[in-house]
């Protein structure tokens, strides 16, 4: 796939992509990420026929200055969420990645803000640190354990416990982490699939836990379940729907990125090196508590999240559907590399997708290596510009994801306590798949920790 650019500005760089064959159009609902890639064909917007009947073209926009355009102010622009009845019954009609009212989505993200913030942040660290800890001993002492199966219940555990400072026990967090995979399986593309049909009986019965814990008099104030209760009734349709939506953020992007780092430290032991001595010298300097500081000291190691994030896409794209005619004037691009033709009319009712993933490919700081794991591409200021346009693993705008800082200190628990504490091994030799929130290897990664010698973790 050859990246195409335009040199005509003003003139859209559209590929049209109506005739793609059926099983490829199949993808847009199971693995938007390879679809929108395969649609672009290495332009920067694509029309595409739908996957159903009786449904209007869709555009699929890749070009980073037309998507800040559109995503920085959905409502003024002129365009609403567009998730399939599939996600938006799953999520629920008042969560905020899928209500259709400005004002509730933006009081909504005002809640949720101080989640970010680095007092919230500083909390959450030693919390995150000492499960990680917990949870990479047991899987030493079972041997080999996938991964992917092994991260979704610490992940879990971290957004029920830590994030939303529920204080669940063991038994609940195992118990509830698998039923929400049976949620998240029910992310399909018709209501008649039976995976749909069990993700909503899970629902049901997480509404039923997260009623009984916002209930709780020792919900501690300030938590996110306290201010949701207190700013809409323990009883509101908004506050389950948006706990829920929280794991929806977090369970399967989260996992994905963490499991995607260790994915590519197993097949590069020297990039594992690289990130040994850092821990180590980080520890040294910071002490052995995960911190705001000792984090903001592990350049190679946030540089190879980067690059896990960029080959999984977490957030392969947001769907949107124009409230009104869409025409973006989009200024030229500040890369030498780059020049962004204006985008092409949107009509009013058309669907298009905001494709992260096929933004990331055309990057010219990955062109020629974009499947290859190079964390030090992210240390080359040359690329700076470049890689801060293209690569927004979390989405943009109004519909960012809020909880990128956690997904991110998960990940960098992990690299720390590996680093300092395990060898590691893994079976590698398995495709990714990706997911509407993450990619997955299809053999779950079967790994093995080996407890480091001692002179090892303090060479």
């Amino acid at each position: 796939m050859g990246l195409t650019v335009s040199t005509n500005m003003g003139v859209p760089d559209v590929h049209d992509a109506r005739d793609l064959p059926r099983e490829v159009l199949a993808l847009q609902a199971t693995s938007p990420a390879t679809f929108a890639v395969n649609a672009l064909d290495g332009h920067r917007f694509a029309w595409v026929k739908p996957a159903g009947p009786a449904r209007p073209e869709q555009l699929i926009v890749a070009d980073p200055a037309t998507l800040q355009s559109w995503m920085k102010d959905e409502w003024k622009i002129g365009s609403v969420t567009g998730w399939p009845d599939t996600i938006g019954q799953l999520l629920g009609p008042e969560a905020m990645a899928n209500t259709r009212s400005a004002e509730q989505h933006q009081r909504l993200r005002q809640l949720f803000s101080p989640m970010l913030r680095d007092v919230s942040m500083a909390r959450m660290l030693p919390k995150i640190q000492g499960s990680v800890q917990r949870y990479m001993r047991e899987w030493a002492a079972k041997g080999k354990v996938p991964a992917y199966t092994e991260t979704l219940t610490l992940v879990f555990d971290v957004l029920v416990n830590q994030a939303m400072q529920l204080d669940w026990p063991d038994a609940d967090i195992k118990k509830y982490a698998v039923l929400f995979e049976v949620w998240n399986q029910g992310f399909t593309p018709s209501t008649a699939d039976p995976r749909w049909a069990k993700g909503m009986e899970a629902r049901k019965e997480l509404v039923a836990r997260f009623r009984s814990a916002v209930s709780d008099p020792r919900l501690p104030p300030g938590s996110i379940p306290a201010t949701l209760r207190d700013e809409y009734g323990a009883e509101s349709d908004v506050v389950t729907d948006n706990l829920i939506m929280v794991l929806f953020a977090g369970f399967e992007t989260s996992t994905s990125l963490t499991v995607r780092l260790l994915y590519e430290l197993a097949k590069h032991p020297d990039a594992l090196q690289k990130l040994r001595a850092e821990q180590q010298a980080v520890a040294a300097k910071h002490g052995p508590t995960l911190g705001l500081k000792a984090l903001g000291a592990m350049t190679y190691t946030e540089a190879a999240i980067s690059e896990a994030l960029r080959l999984g896409q977490m957030v392969a794209n947001v769907p949107g559907i124009a409230t009104k005619a869409m025409v973006a004037n989009v200024p030229r691009v500040a890369t030498k590399a780059i020049e962004t033709p204006r985008a092409p009319p949107v009509p009013a009712g058309c669907p298009f997708s905001a494709s992260w993933a096929g933004q990331s490919v055309l990057d010219p700081a990955v062109q020629g290596s974009t499947t290859a794991f190079n964390p030090d591409r992210w240390l080359d200021k040359r690329n700076k510009a470049s890689l801060k346009l293209h690569q927004t693993p979390f989405g943009y705008g109004t519909h960012s994801c809020l909880g990128w800082r956690i997904a991110r200190a998960v990940a960098a628990a992990v690299a720390q306590e590996l680093a300092l504490a395990y060898e590691l091994s893994a079976e590698t030799d398995a495709a990714w798949d990706d997911f509407p929130t993450g990619s997955r290897p299809a053999n779950e990664l079967p790994l093995i920790l080996e407890p480091l010698a001692a002179s090892a973790q303090c060479t």
